[in-house]
């Protein structure tokens, strides 16, 4: 039978942990783990192969749980003070995290890839996810990152869709050789006198659809390798979408 640790005191160095991975991507990076907050969304991590380390729930909540992790209740009013759900939810998580390698993708002739340059804001990155999941991508890149992917806002605007599919980390220069070495018909979302019309590009599998920040757009680089240059029209005085709902149109308008 489980052992459940009862934590009553905001001084418990546990619960000063728990509170840490959740304000802070420095403790995150170091302890190599991050928090996920809601029953939908640790169920996603689970089924999906993450580690889980720690479990904790709101007091009088408590669960079985199978796996082998540490296993906390934590006062009602400690727990409120750290969820993000507005009491909604009863349950957070501590899992380890999970890196991926180029070097590593278990990839194929008909692979579809997101790539999403320097993206800063969570909520971004985890909409981003949500659509690239949703549309069945087989990878989402995220070159040049800015902010840690497991940020909990991230993963809250994911749905839990971040732990469905493969995300990778690094830097634009080595996910362009990747892509080149591997084949990859690149379509790089660009307002520029070379881009053609969204709905008029012709994907190759395999394909990567590339897209930049609202602000600055991509750098030169990914417009140097890519075999298409692709807009959406806007109406003034609009100039731009937001980045995941670009996105969002790109996918589904090559999935066609």
């Amino acid at each position: 039978m489980m052992e459940v640790k009862k934590i009553q005191s905001r001084q418990n160095e546990a619960y000063k942990k728990l509170a840490r991975l959740f304000q802070r991507p420095r403790e995150r990076k170091k302890t190599d783990s991050f928090v996920v907050e809601g029953r939908r969304e640790i169920e996603r991590a689970l089924v999906n192969g993450y580690e889980r380390m720690q479990c904790w729930f709101r007091e009088e909540s408590v669960q079985p749980i199978s796996d082998k992790c540490a296993v906390f209740e934590l006062k009602k009013e400690l727990f409120d003070a750290l969820s993000q759900r507005s009491g909604n939810e009863n349950e957070i998580a501590v899992f380890k995290t999970r890196h991926w390698r180029l070097e590593n993708l278990d990839l194929t002739p008909k692979s579809k890839i997101l790539v999403a340059e320097a993206p800063e804001k969570p909520g971004n990155i985890g909409a981003l996810m949500r659509t690239a999941a949703g549309a069945g991508m087989d990878a989402v890149f995220i070159a040049n990152p800015k902010t840690d992917l497991y940020n909990p806002q991230s993963i809250r605007n994911s749905l839990g869709g971040i732990f469905s599919i493969p995300v990778v980390l690094d830097s634009s220069e080595k996910m362009i050789a990747y892509l080149k070495n591997h084949s990859f018909f690149i379509a790089a979302a660009v307002l520029n006198n070379n881009s053609i019309n969204y709905t008029d590009c012709e994907y190759k599998a395999p394909w990567a659809i590339v897209v930049g920040t609202e602000a600055e757009g991509l750098q030169a680089q990914w417009l140097e390798v890519a075999d298409a240059c692709i807009s959406i029209p806007m109406q003034p005085p609009i100039d731009s979408l937001n980045v995941s709902v670009a996105a969002g149109i790109l996918i589904y308008s090559a999935l066609e």
